[in-house]
């Protein structure tokens, strides 16, 4: 994603800035932007419906390749706004709840077909 060549520094810190910007009035938006590159893209190589031990291999390389690239931006950038790690920390903590949630109440409801259908 990102070389040593100046050219590329230069477009890198262009990019900063401007995301820097944009995060000035639209905080919420620009972490949920990043958030969803950041969690979706190790999914975006998914080609078998069924996970075997090769495929969760590759999904960990590609996370862990997606989370490389991005740690210079990540860090980058939450140096310029030192918010940006907290909002992206609880706006995760914000998904894994309503997954949590969605989760257990599918399971109460699930549990209620069963005991009202004997």
């Amino acid at each position: 994603m990102f070389s040593n060549d100046p050219g590329s520094r230069k477009q890198l810190a262009r990019n900063l800035r401007n995301l820097a910007r944009l995060y000035s009035f639209f905080s919420s938006d620009v972490v949920s932007v990043l958030l969803e590159f950041l969690l979706k893209a190790p999914n975006s190589t998914d080609t078998m419906d069924s996970p075997d031990d090769f495929q969760i291999n590759l999904n960990l390389e590609v996370a862990q390749a997606v989370f490389d690239e991005w740690k210079p931006v990540i860090i980058k950038f939450s140096k310029r706004e030192p918010e940006l790690l907290l909002s992206l920390l609880k706006a995760l903590l914000d998904i894994i709840e309503s997954r949590k949630t969605i989760r257990d109440d599918f399971g109460n409801h699930f549990s209620l077909i069963i005991i009202t259908s004997l």
